[in-house]
């Protein structure tokens, strides 16, 4: 069973705006924290809400992956160099993009550094200054690694899905930390290994995108109310890196996630507008070049302006404004260019705004 073209939209839409939430998380203000409103509208928005982006941008990447997917010899080896130019390469630009610009800026302040070889493999490779490339390794290792997930959830898929769910809900991470990120998320391997599974499932994924309006508002219901009682009992969870949460605010955040994550993709299909379904052709540059020294630079700004505190709220949006506008910029007159950086996908031009969402009741 093939993907309805509603399905593959839902997808794109999705997609589209779990990159803005990605890009929420990487601007939260630092020293938003504690009982005040901007901490709490903080916590909930960036550590509550823009945590199912990683969860849905994993599971697409496994579902188109495995679409295709037969597990033959030349079809693995064809996919993987797919998947180096869609994937490797733009992690090595952006890599050298952000090092570049780091090293800039480093002069510019007086204060020029020499890398070892050593740290310099190390910052490309294995741990660049744009932080949000440990997603585009944990695919390129996802992909290296397809015939034995497909391997296994064909075999005994209760049992593989079962194992990653009970880790990534406990939050036991199995690989060891590499260079200061986890060699393989557990939160990439269960999205990935779930779109693997719903290739078998493609009824389910129509079923979900189709559901009426009362099953997304309970999805919706519902995970508003777990976001809520999760930052109404643990404002400070953190689970990345530093594990300072208890047993039941994990158990709530990990609901939360879960539940959103159905919860966008069943409305995704309900935003009807031609443009806004295009500029989700711009989501992997928007994820490509939001972060360093884009926000370096807007963090710096902001926080003259407003305080460190409240930066968030303006250096944000101004962030995917500026992404989205230097996106149709790019992709109008120097398409070549932007189709190395991102790996060989095309943008076509388009109004930004003209682009606002209609809902479909």
């Amino acid at each position: 069973m093939q993907p309805s073209q509603e399905l593959k939209q839902s997808f794109r839409t999705a997609s589209l705006w779990a990159t803005a939430l990605v890009v929420l998380i990487h601007y939260r203000s630092a020293a938003a924290t504690g009982g005040n409103l901007n901490g709490w509208l903080q916590e909930i928005l960036i550590n509550g809400i823009a945590r199912i982006a990683v969860p849905v941008f994993a599971f697409a990447a496994g579902f188109f992956y495995f679409l295709t997917f037969t597990g033959s010899y030349n079809n693995y080896l064809a996919k993987l160099r797919q998947r180096a130019a869609s994937l490797l390469v733009p992690y090595l630009l952006i890599s050298l993009i952000a090092l570049a610009s780091w090293s800039t800026i480093q002069m510019m302040l007086g204060k020029p550094t020499q890398l070892e070889p050593a740290q310099f493999f190390s910052r490309i490779l294995l741990h660049p200054l744009a932080e949000q490339l440990w997603f585009l390794r944990d695919l390129m290792l996802l992909v290296i690694a397809a015939p034995l997930i497909q391997f296994a959830v064909r075999r005994a898929p209760g049992i593989t899905l079962g194992i990653l769910a009970v880790l990534w809900t406990m939050e036991w991470q199995p690989a060891p930390i590499v260079a200061g990120w986890y060699a393989l998320n557990v939160e990439t391997l269960l999205g990935f290994t779930l779109g693997c599974w719903a290739v078998t499932r493609i009824d389910l994924l129509e079923s979900l995108i189709r559901a009426p309006k009362h099953i997304c508002f309970a999805l919706l219901a519902t995970w508003s109310l777990l976001l809520a009682t999760r930052v109404a009992i643990d404002p400070s969870f953190d689970n990345w890196y530093v594990r300072d949460f208890t047993t039941l605010s994990l158990l709530l955040q990990k609901a939360a996630i879960a539940t959103g994550c159905l919860g966008l993709l069943s409305i995704a299909r309900r935003i009807e507008n031609q443009r806004l379904s295009r500029l989700a052709e711009f989501s992997f540059f928007v994820y490509l070049v939001h972060e360093f020294p884009m926000r370096e630079v807007l963090r710096r700004v902001t926080s003259k302006i407003v305080g460190e505190e409240f930066s968030f709220w303006i250096a944000a949006p101004t962030a995917i404004v500026c992404s989205l506008l230097l996106a149709q910029f790019a992709s109008r007159y120097t398409p070549t260019l932007i189709a190395v950086l991102t790996g060989g996908r095309t943008m076509k031009p388009v109004s930004l705004s003209a682009a606002r969402p209609r809902w479909r009741y």
